[in-house]
């Protein structure tokens, strides 16, 4: 009988270990698809178990800190994970962008911008020297992702002309052109420049934008 048991306790044992012999990784990876389908507490579980067994593993300290700060909408629990990985990597890119993405999407666009413009310099400089490793987080982000941001923000604190710089260069790239265009009117309407804003929201409507045709009424002349 004893044999039995401690058969049977080898075997618990065994089982126990097996469950917890996922690596940091595979567990960032089950957290990553819970977040793709919302599931953001069971994402975050996921993303704890991962630093569990590695606290350096930054991809699951950013994961963990977007489903917070976006999913929980526990904004200071989310941006404190994003920090805790910009005091080791202070020019990491994808968490550089990550966070003023945050800051903005909170109605913070003041705080969001140092962050942005930051991404964009290291981004700048990553592109600029091909040999240089860009970020420690996973997360590749395309500077017209960042420009774009940029762009937003600067409507959003009604800087319209640093706002038009950045979205010119994703207009000139190709990179979202609705929206872009949309914004642009935005930001030429602020500086009292109809006729420019009417042919952006124009161009918006023909991308397909339905909000930019009320805005080009508003600003189109007959």
């Amino acid at each position: 009988m004893r044999v039995k048991i401690c058969l049977v306790s080898v075997s618990i044992f065994m089982l126990m270990m097996s469950c917890s012999s996922e690596s940091a990784e595979e567990y960032c990876q089950k957290g990553n698809k819970l977040s793709e389908n919302y599931n953001w507490e069971e994402a975050i579980t996921m993303y704890d178990k991962a630093l569990e067994k590695d606290p350096t593993y930054v991809s699951a300290l950013v994961y963990r800190g977007f489903a917070k700060a976006m999913g929980l909408e526990q904004l200071q629990e989310g941006i404190a994970d994003l920090e805790s990985v910009l005091d080791l990597h202070s020019n990491d890119v994808g968490t550089l962008y990550i966070t003023g993405f945050i800051y903005g999407d909170h109605q913070k666009h003041q705080k969001a911008l140092p962050y942005l413009r930051k991404a964009l310099k290291a981004k700048k400089a990553a592109l600029a020297n091909s040999s240089k490793k860009e970020s420690n987080t996973t997360l590749t982000i395309d500077i017209n992702e960042i420009h774009y941001e940029l762009g937003l923000q600067y409507v959003r604190v009604e800087d319209f002309e640093k706002a038009i710089v950045h979205l010119k260069t994703c207009i000139a790239e190709k990179s979202h052109l609705r929206d872009s265009y949309f914004l642009r009117g935005e930001a030429y309407a602020g500086l009292q420049n109809f006729d420019a804003a009417c042919n952006d929201f124009t161009e918006s409507v023909r991308l397909g934008d339905v909000m930019a045709s009320e805005m080009q009424l508003k600003y189109c002349r007959d």
